[in-house]
């Protein structure tokens, strides 16, 4: 389990990673709504997977499905 839960942080990572490059794209043609959105959820993603390694995911995953329920 811990295996599939570094490889699940290392793909937030990613995204995250992701995320910063289409803000910084999006700066580039003026696009600063979209951009500041990609950043935002660069944080999230940023902030969701270290939680994971920490073992506090369960509780953003929590949260997460109460606001769905919403």
């Amino acid at each position: 389990m811990e295996n599939e839960l570094k490889e699940l942080s290392k793909y937030r990572m990613e995204q995250a990673k992701q995320c910063i490059k289409s803000a910084k794209a999006l700066v580039e043609i003026e696009d600063y709504k979209g951009a500041a959105n990609r950043a935002y959820y660069a944080v999230f993603l940023l902030v969701l997977g270290k939680n994971i390694l920490r073992r506090e995911f369960l509780m953003w995953n929590f949260l997460i499905s109460s606001v769905w329920l919403l």
